[in-house]
This record gives structure tokens, sequence and C-alpha cells, in this order.
């Protein structure tokens, strides 16, 4: 069988600088076992005169084959015509590994067969078939060191096993080799390691042996395919209704659901792939996106939502480091580990949002894991070479694991790491930035509220504070405020540095008015960071951008409502003027193209974003006073539909004729009384 699959890199790395490597060719390996037997080359056309075997620890045994079967301490000669055969018993033991030398000798010329007893070893990694699609890259190593390295081999195990293929590194000038021979690691630390590039119906098992003079050790490396193909996933909703999307497939890590308008983005664990719309309107109608982040692919798209998780004190904190890599040259190492127990999974996210997912023993020509394995709680990627515009700046890593609280639950622990060029830290020193989700929030009264802030830490503490004053407490359970019989909860998402806070029903007496949201930041001594969200509290679904809007006659002005829950998709809408003549905005076929009527033009194409927009071009007399805007959300059953509705008024700034006349009167007045008063005195002078 050939290996047409591109092993690209075979490594080594020696102890002492000194150290010389010998790359061995056509070496036979023999796993250690209670009897080891050594063949030599036969000679079909001539006959074997001596035969001998030289040992791991230099001895040499010499047998003369005219005397026939022999044996010598535990070595034996069996007699052959043509070739040599010498058998070793108590081959198991670590004195018995290493390198062996046969040597058959006929009348015109002497073959010499190098061979290795190597001891199989769990001290590999990794330990389990690594899955890979097609172009991509496994990594493997063992992780025993060896002094004065001898040899470090790949080779090919075909049934049946006598039928062993090897392929050692090429000499210089190898047109296509399988290996390229280069260091892994630094002078103080022997490592054997090497790539495979998974191909299609290629080889996918292999042994890998690592050996000196006196010692040596094998291990199999074992590569599985993976299928890239999606799960095609098909529903019919019904508007007003509840719909369910699952796309759950077991051979993924994460997957994103994105709905038509490209405007949510949705990310569940591998169990449970699936999305509800609750009501479904015409704006989820069309072709969802999803995207699964598979077992094996290390790359992958951009987070668009964080997932929500909790994680309790006693499971630990996670150490984070940035190195200059010790591997490759130019490169960085990037760690986030935990002080106990193994992970389930990590993923790192880029500077500019793209999703990594380092698994043991994966990579690729950029990344690659970095650690002795997640069963270690080691969630680390190796960046091979740097990049200025995509790898430099602020990265951040998420590990699931097993929580150690009773409940055994499935926990996550964030950290930030900052990524310089040419720089060696423990940690990111970064400047922190506390954002608001949602800086103005529009809600409608007696309905739930929800704020949402954070930052880019993780967060040992967060709390809000209320616009009259009233500090709420952190409770991830539901409680009441203490002044009201109103319950609120908090999502426990400190460890992701989310702070989220949801009030069960907004009350417009209390919650009106900008809130605070206040985050404690791990090990930070300074006072609390802090974000501004603007709170509105309307009594309809359909809200004015501002009750009283400034302009003048014969200037354009545009009349903005929106939906509440802010982006809610709106059916239609209508602006109606001060003397009772409405506007209806209703989507189109083609609705990036406006309506015009006269002076007003109509905007339906901000409906499926909850906006709902009228244009004057010239302002005149009949449209200065109260105006009202009136809609209806999408997905309301008929039987109980309500429309919305929120009034607003136009005011006209620029000066009436009455008022011009009147200004101009006062204005002669103040000359004449001015004139009379100057008159007075210089008559009283004279």
């Amino acid at each position: 069988m050939t290996l047409e699959c591109s092993v690209s890199r075979l490594l080594f790395a020696a102890i002492f600088a000194a150290v010389s490597f010998q790359y061995v060719y056509g070496v036979n390996v023999i796993l250690s076992a209670q009897s080891c037997t050594f063949l030599g080359a036969p000679d079909l056309e001539d006959t074997l005169t001596n035969c001998s075997l030289t040992i791991s620890n230099g001895t040499t045994y010499f047998f003369e084959a005219s005397s026939g079967s022999q044996q010598t301490d535990n070595v034996e000669f069996v007699k052959k015509d043509n070739f040599c055969e010498i058998r070793m018993t108590d081959c198991n033991t670590e004195e018995s590994l290493g390198l062996y030398k046969l040597t058959s000798e006929f009348p015109k010329h002497k073959d010499t067969l190098d061979y290795v007893v190597a001891g199989q070893t769990n001290d590999f990694f990794p330990k389990e078939a690594v899955q890979l699609l097609p172009d991509e890259s496994g990594f493997f190593r063992f992780q025993d060191i060896i002094l004065n390295v001898k040899g470090c081999v790949i080779q090919t195990i075909t049934e049946p096993i006598e039928e062993e293929v090897l392929y050692p590194p090429p000499s210089s000038g190898s047109e296509d080799p399988f290996f390229y021979v280069s260091y892994w690691g630094d002078e103080g630390v022997a490592e054997c390691g090497a790539e495979v590039v998974y191909k299609p119906n290629n080889e996918t098992h292999f042994k890998m042996v690592y050996y000196n003079q006196t010692y040596a050790l094998a291990s199999e490396v074992q590569i599985t395919e993976m299928s890239d193909t999606a799960t095609n996933t098909s529903s019919f909703w019904y508007i007003g209704k509840t719909g369910k999307l699952d796309a759950t497939r077991d051979d993924s890590d994460y997957c994103e659901i994105t709905n038509p308008s490209n405007e949510t983005t949705v990310l569940k664990t591998p169990l449970t792939c699936s999305i509800l719309r609750n009501p479904v309107t015409v704006a989820d109608e069309g072709t969802w996106t999803i995207r699964y982040w598979l077992k094996g692919d290390i790359l992958t798209e951009v987070l668009k939502w964080p997932v929500y998780v909790s994680i309790a004190p006693e499971d630990g904190d996670m150490d984070i480091s940035v190195e200059e890599s010790k591997r490759f040259d130019g490169g960085m190492d990037l760690m986030c580990d935990m002080s106990f127990g193994s992970a389930s999974s990590c993923h790192f996210v880029r500077p500019d949002g793209l999703v990594i997912v380092p698994r043991d023993g994966l990579g690729d020509e950029k990344y690659l894991y970095n650690g002795n394995g997640l069963d270690l709680a080691e969630c680390g990627l190796t960046i091979r070479h740097m990049s200025d515009k995509e790898d430099l700046g602020e990265w951040k890593c998420v590990m699931d694991f097993e929580s150690h609280a009773d409940d055994k639950a499935t926990r996550s622990r964030m950290g930030y790491l900052h990524v310089e060029k040419q720089t060696t830290r423990a940690s990111s020193s970064r400047e922190l930035v506390a954002v608001s989700r949602k800086t103005e929030l529009y809600v409608r009264n007696a309905t739930e509220m929800v704020l949402s802030c954070g930052v880019n830490s993780p967060l040992s503490y967060c709390w809000f504070r209320r616009p009259d004053g009233y500090n709420v407490p952190f409770s991830t359970t539901e409680v009441r405020f203490s002044d009201t019989n109103l319950t609120y909860h908090y999502y426990d998402g400190l460890s992701l540095g989310e702070c989220t806070m949801v009030v069960d029903i907004a009350n417009d007496g209390k919650d009106e008015g900008e809130w605070t949201c206040n985050m404690g930041v791990l090990g930070r001594l300074e006072s609390d960071l802090k974000a501004a969200i603007q709170v509105t509290i309307v009594e309809s679904a359909i809200a004015s951008r501002s009750q009283n809007i400034e302009t003048t006659t014969e200037e354009s002005t545009t009349l903005t409502c929106y939906s509440v829950p802010r982006g809610a998709p709106i059916e239609y809408c209508r602006f109606v003027r001060p003397d009772g003549v409405g506007f209806n905005v209703i989507e189109k076929t083609n609705s990036s193209i406006p309506s015009t009527l006269g002076r007003y033009e109509l905007h339906p194409n901000g409906l499926q974003k909850g906006e709902c927009e009228l244009m004057i071009s010239s302002v005149a007399e009949e449209d200065i006073g109260q105006w009202s805007c009136v809609g209806m959300l999408q997905g309301q059953p008929h039987a109980a539909a309500e429309e919305g509705m929120d009034v607003f008024t136009l005011e006209d700034t620029s000066l009436t004729v009455g008022a011009i006349v009147g200004i101009a009167i006062g204005g002669v007045v103040a000359v004449l009384i001015v004139a009379g008063i100057i008159f007075y005195i210089v008559r009283k002078k004279k």
C-alpha cells in the first residue's frame, strides 16, 4: 500500500547542541515482547556463511552457519540455507530496548539490517484518534524525552502487519518528500513529532518510533475522517404561532443560526442547536443560515451573541499567559489553564471576531493546539506565523468544564489575552471598557424589561442603580424590590463579563430615566466600572422618536416612530396630520423605493426593523401642531389585534408677520423714549 497522504513535516529536537542526529533509513521495528525474531536479507543465489547480531548494549553474538542451529545466552541462531534468522528471548525488558544490527555474510558480499526494539508507551499526544476534515493537519508527538537521539520515524501500518512500509526523511534534493526534517523545540527539550495532512481515501493508521542506542518507544497514530455535510432542515411556521428550527448534529461542538434578515445570530450547545420564535412574523420567512463548529474544524465563524452560563466559586480561577513560541520562531503561545479537573471543550476569539476551536493534536498552517490536553484543563493555542492585521490585539478564551459543585452542571470560564509582537507576559494588561448593550431602551408599561451591560474582563460582581437612586442587589433567583411588589432577577454571566438584569414588570413611576450598570472586575481595586442606560416607559407598542419636533415653514423635516420593544417588525403604520389627514406606510414588493404624495415621502423599508418614517420636503402651516403615529406589530392574532399609538408636536420656530410687526413697533417706541430722555437732559443743563 502506498502512502499518498502528505506527511509534511517530521520534527526533531536535541538535548545538547553537540548531539549529532543519524537519520536511519530502512529501520525495522519490533515491539517489545517475550520473544523477538530478527530476519536477515535473503540471497537465493548464494549460501549463508556467518550470521551476527549486535544488541543495544554493544554485545555481538556471532554464529557460523555451517555449525547448524545454536544458542548463546538468550540468543538463538536458527539454521537456514540462504538467510539469517536469530531469535532472542526476554525481549520485553527495558534493557532489551534500543538499536540492533543484524549482519548476514555470504561468500561474495555482506548485508546489514538495522532493527529497533521498542516498548509501547501511553505517553503520547494525543491519546485518542484525531478526527480531521480533508486537507486538515494532525499533530502527533511523544511526551517522553530521550537523550542522544538516533532517530524518529513514522511508518504506515497495513494488513498484514509484516508488510509495514517505512517512509524515512528524504535525502537532500528529494523532489517529492513525505517528511521535512527540522527541529521542534529548544535545545533543552527533545521531542519527536510529526504533522500529517489528511487526504481522503489515503493512509490513516501509522506507527511512530523514537529511539537512541539503548532505548526506544513506539505508539500508534490513528486518523478518522469527518463529514463536513451540514444537516438540511426545513419547517413550516404559522404567523402568530410558535416556530421551532432544530438543526442538531452529533459531531459539532457549537452551531450558529442566523435569520433571513441577517440581524440575529444564535449560538447553542451541540446537543440543542435549535431556536424558538414566538410569535412568528413574516420577517421569519426565508433562508436561515446554520454554521457548525465541527469536531476537527479548527477555524469557525464569528460569534454574534454570547452564551450566558454560570460558574461555582469553588471551581477555581484561570491562569492566563502569552509567551513567545518555544517551537516556532516568530510565533506566540497563548494559554488559559484551569487549576483543577478537566475541560470538555474550549475556544478562542481572535481580535477581529474569528472563533478558533483548538483540539488535542489538531492544527493547520496557521494555528495549532498548545498544551498537554483538555483532560488537564489546558486550553492553549499556538500562532505559528504572526499577522499584524489579524493576530495583534485582545484575544478571548472560553473553557467549558463540569463544575465541582453538587449540581455537576457544565460551566464556562473566560479570560482575555493581549497579544503583542515579540513579547512575553504572564497576563494581559489592557484597558477595560464598559459598554451598555442598548444605551436607549423603550419598554411598554407593565411588561418585562431587560437591562444588559458588559466589560472585556470576567466580573466578580455587578449591580444596577435605578433612576430614583434605589440600588438593586445581585440575585440569580427571583426576588422582590423592597419598595414595591415587583420582582427581578439577574443572569449569572459574570465569568463572561456580562451583567444582565430582568425586571418582570416595568413600572413607569420607578423605572423611567437613567439606569446605571455598575461592574466590579476580578482583582481590580479601583472603583466600579459604569455604563448608563436611558429607559423610556411607554403605554403603547408604538413610540415617537421625540415628543416635540422643532422646524420652520418651507424647511424639510422627518417624522419617525419605533416599535416597542425596539426592533419588533411592524406590519403597517400611519401618520395623522393635525387636521386629521392620514398617510399610511405599508411594505411594498419593492420596499427600497419610497412613495411620494406631494410634499410627503413615505419610507416603508424600515418596517421590518421596527421603524416607521415620513419625510416632509417643505413644512406648511397645516403641518404645525399635534401629530399621531399609529401602527400594528406583526404576529398579533386577529381576534386580539391592537394598534399602538403615540402623539407628538411639530412646532414652528419661525417668526410670524404679527411678531415681526410687533418687534418693529417696539423698536420705534424704544428709540423715541431714548431720544426724549436725551432731550430732557440737554434742556436741564442749559
